[in-house]
């Protein structure tokens, strides 16, 4: 006789990431036909507006997010919410420990770089080189995930004639400049 309630759970789980996959498929697909404005924004308000779409998650890990003055910079607001949102929850889903995500800020001329570091898990060596690529996951057993997220992030950021690069060690975290 079949457990009813195991064979649920089962089924409930992997709607819930098909469900997970179209949503970030459809997010890849529509950067390219956005027709978004550019406008002034105050990075530690898009932190802020990530920290509560986190919260559970956040709660859930008893996270932190650290950052000191960070800038205002002319950027179209659904995709920092994104770059940051997927960024921050890697940092806080790939972690044992209590996660600590630190977010700064360097005028570059006139560009800013940013850097988000975590306390996590860290990278892999031999899956740094195609962390980026669609569907490619370093941790698939361990941890749920699409494997779009990295690819959302760099199509973002790639768009806007920005670059992204990572630097990550086991058991030392990940830490993403762009």
């Amino acid at each position: 006789k079949i457990d009813n309630s195991k064979f649920f759970t089962i089924v409930n789980n992997n709607l819930d990431r098909m469900n997970q996959l179209i949503i970030d498929i459809l997010d890849l697909t529509v950067i390219d036909f956005e027709d978004a404005k550019k406008e002034s924004i105050e990075l530690s308000k898009i932190i802020e507006m990530v920290k509560l779409n986190l919260a559970a998650q956040m709660s859930e890990k008893n996270a932190t997010i650290v950052f000191d003055k960070l800038p205002t910079v002319n950027y179209f607001k659904q995709h920092l919410m994104q770059i940051f949102q997927n960024l921050i929850s890697n940092g806080i889903k790939y972690n044992k420990n209590k996660p600590i995500i630190t977010i700064t800020a360097t005028p570059q001329g006139t560009k800013q770089l940013i850097k988000i570091k975590d306390n996590g898990i860290g990278i892999p060596k031999e899956s740094i080189a195609g962390i980026f690529g669609l569907f490619k996951r370093a941790h698939s057993k361990d941890y749920q995930g699409t494997g779009v997220g990295l690819s959302i992030v760099k199509k973002i950021i790639e768009k806007n004639d920005g670059e992204i690069a990572v630097f990550s060690q086991e058991g030392e975290g990940t830490e993403f400049h762009f």
